[in-house]
């Protein structure tokens, strides 16, 4: 059986899929990567990486996709920390990440929370329709505290019985009987709780947002955590709707999306329109025509409309829609014919685990002829490391770049009951199809794909965008800043690298870690300084391994931040060859212990 197998998913009713169906190489990778999440989660959202309780909940998602079941020490260990937490964090990746391992996990017991969760995801939409890092606009942050005192009184002082067999309710207790039952639901489906928020919410927002631009990262997060929060009966249509305004009015001219604005499109944020776009057309599917617009809808998503006799299942709306997924599609096709750790901008697991989600939702086999899957798991196989991990890339730790390859090589469709009302199978969602172009030859030429802002820039702006590029948020101008470096000109190039190393000097500890093991030429030289600039001597033998690289920019920047850190000098000299830095290194490694 080759890889090819791994092709294999089923999906479910209830909107997940099943474990699939894995050659012996990839079901062994998957379950190394289970057992080294395993050992880093032990003691739940405390323990792992550096990025909090969205790191443990995309640990405990992937462990559930891999095959752990909802019953593992270390899942049990993250639900536990997760419930506890969730609901004052107001961080979008955290919150959205939480409500998706909550919804995976299953748990009867959770719905209310999830509701909660999906209301503050409701709440922080922008104006724009997208989201920034922090959902909390200034007094939603008080009320979620205020929900969370209120959450652990019900189950301290109320508890609730669970069914006979059942495990004890792990989040909010179960709502109330309603008068004349005998325990349903609210007629809105909603937990009380989650309602009067949802409730407190409309009224103070009285339709009003926060108008800051957001971006296509966070957004792509947070907009799969509402839809899935929807299915839990939050009433989100409007939000959808604001969704799908934001990513057609900001495709760019080469068909993609860029990580905010009008930046340089990249394959990853180019997923996150295609996602935008998805859920707009499941909201118009799962609402039938007499509803569509009409707003609150508290009972969440209607079923989707009886099926006219000779349906094609055509539910995009509009050929402006299906227009704008094919050419994003064709955007996508043209960028997978590279090698798949050099597919645009950013992380590479992560821009593969992006791929894999906009192709799932779409139900997409391949992009313009490439078998996209088979295109990632060649990447990810190799690159897996001894203890089960896949190695730190840009911005992101070793934990969850293992959870992003876990996810790819499961083939994890976390929407798959949107795939069934979009139908995209069934569309015109190739490139090439026949759908007229985006604009005009004249006006709307595609631009480029490999054209980098900063080698572009003309000698007067040129510093203007490097302070841009340095300064902004995003993975996508780590990445422009290490493509651009080794193109640009001597006097171009040393402030380049200075704003890359000043740039990574943000970034933790534990991040800069895994640039320096495995980023590319410029990343580790740059990581190297900013390890120095930090002053965090945890980071010594980090350091000391580079002094063997290759690469001699690389060793001279490692040598020059551990001269910094202890004081000493054990060289090598510039343009050393292996003996001498072999010699260094071990004078470094000794000093470093």
């Amino acid at each position: 059986m080759t890889r090819r197998a791994l092709l294999t998913v089923l999906v479910v009713a209830a909107g997940w899929g099943e474990a699939a169906a894995i050659d012996p190489a990839g079901r062994a990778a998957v379950d190394r990567g289970v057992a080294f999440l395993r050992t880093r989660f032990a003691a739940g959202p405390a323990a792992g990486g550096g990025h909090g309780l969205g790191e443990a909940a995309l640990a405990g998602l992937a462990m559930l996709e891999g095959g752990a079941p909802a019953t593992d020490p270390t899942v049990a260990a993250i639900a536990a920390g997760v419930r506890q937490q969730c609901l004052p964090d107001q961080q979008t990746y955290h919150v959205a990440l939480s409500v998706l391992f909550l919804d995976r996990l299953g748990e009867p017991s959770d719905r209310g929370l999830i509701q909660v969760l999906g209301v503050k995801l409701y709440a922080g939409l922008l104006a724009s329709g997208g989201y920034t890092y922090s959902l909390d606009d200034g007094w939603s942050g008080d009320v979620a505290r205020t929900l969370a005192t209120l959450q652990e009184h019900t189950l301290r002082t109320k508890p609730v019985d669970p069914p006979k067999g059942a495990k004890p309710p792990g989040g909010f207790a179960p709502p109330p009987a309603a008068k004349g039952g005998k325990g349903e639901p609210p007629p809105t489906g909603m937990h009380p709780l989650a309602e009067q928020y949802f409730k407190l919410v409309q009224f103070r927002m009285r339709g009003n947002r926060r108008n800051e631009p957001g971006d296509n990262s966070n957004t792509q997060f947070g907009l799969i955590g509402l839809w899935v929060a929807a299915r839990n009966g939050v009433p989100a249509d409007d939000a959808f709707q604001l969704i799908e305004r934001r990513f057609l009015g900001s495709q760019g001219r080469d068909a993609g999306w860029a990580y905010s604005g009008t930046g340089e499109s990249t394959p990853a944020m180019t997923c996150a329109g295609l996602l935008g776009l998805a859920v707009g057309a499941g909201r118009a599917s799962a609402t039938p025509p007499d509803r569509r617009g009409a707003q609150p809808r508290p009972e969440g998503f209607a079923p989707p409309p009886p099926k006219k006799e000779k349906d094609d299942g055509l539910n995009l709306e509009g050929v402006k829609n299906k227009r704008a997924v094919a050419a994003a599609v064709g955007y996508l096709a043209a960028r997978v014919r590279a090698k798949a750790g050099e597919v645009g901008a950013g992380n590479a697991y992560y821009v593969l685990w992006s791929i894999e989600r906009a192709c799932m939702a779409y139900g997409l086999p391949d992009l313009g002829g490439t078998d996209w899957y088979q295109w990632g798991a060649d990447f990810l196989l190799p690159a897996q490391q001894a203890d089960g991990s896949w190695p730190a890339g840009t911005n992101c730790s070793a934990e969850v770049d293992t959870c992003f390859a876990i996810l790819f090589l499961m083939k994890s469709n976390l929407v798959s009951d949107l795939s069934r009302l979009i139908k995209p199978q069934d569309n015109v969602m190739r490139a090439g199809d026949g759908l007229p172009p985006i604009g005009s030859p004249k006006t709307d030429a595609p631009k480029p794909a490999d054209v980098n802002p900063l080698v572009a820039a003309a000698d007067a702006d040129f510093p203007a965008k490097l302070a841009a590029v340095r300064d902004a948020k995003g993975p996508d101008n780590t990445q422009t800043l290490a493509d651009a470096i080794p193109k640009l000109a001597g006097d171009r190039q040393t402030p380049a690298r200075q704003a890359l190393a000043e740039r990574l000097t943000r970034m933790t500890a534990n991040t800069l870690r895994g640039m320096m093991k495995a980023g590319a030429e410029e990343v580790k030289r740059a990581a190297a300084t900013a390890a120095g600039a930090k002053g965090d001597k945890g980071l010594l033998p980090d350091l000391a391994t580079l002094i063997a690289d290759p690469a001699d920019g690389v060793v001279q920047a490692a040598r020059e931040s551990l001269k910094k850190l202890t004081g000493a000098d054990h060289g090598p000299q510039p343009g050393a060859d292996a003996a001498a830095k072999a010699k260094a290194q071990a004078a470094w490694r000794a000093v470093a212990r």
